[in-house]
């Protein structure tokens, strides 16, 4: 039996979510190579306990693994994630903003990247992309 035939937007818009995930996942691992550095020279980031940059590393790890794997249940995890981040980074923002009237460059990037990145996870799902194949 012959494979069905895919239109070729099909083919290349699956091209380009793969990219764009393989994209993330380099983007994740360069996130925990930050909270990496951060623990060793805590002036490149906002006044923050070591502990908790220490868990942004495993945490920025899993995720670029997850972005590699994309398990069924990823978008499940990475929406949790998005919404502790957006509330965290959402304070976060607002008190720099209240106190010291500039802006805290990485909570806009978390509150403007991570939602339609959640999306991009969710709409690759309904669309039978790499975790629903995996049946992960």
């Amino acid at each position: 039996m012959l494979a069905p035939q895919h239109p070729p937007h099909d083919h290349a818009s699956r091209r380009l979510r793969g990219a764009a995930f393989s994209t993330l996942a380099v983007a994740f691992g360069l996130a925990a190579v930050f909270h990496a550095v951060a623990i060793a020279v805590p002036a490149i980031a906002e006044p923050s306990p070591a502990w908790r940059h220490a868990l942004f590393v495993g945490i920025n790890l899993a995720l670029a693994c997850g972005f590699v794997l994309r398990p069924r249940w990823f978008p499940w995890a990475f929406a949790v994630l998005t919404t502790q981040q957006v509330y965290s980074h959402g304070l976060q923002g607002w008190h720099v903003w209240a106190a010291e009237r500039r802006i805290d460059w990485a909570s806009l990037l978390v509150l403007l990247a991570l939602p339609p990145i959640a999306w991009l996870l969710f709409r690759e799902r309904r669309s039978g992309g790499a975790g629903a194949r995996a049946g992960a």
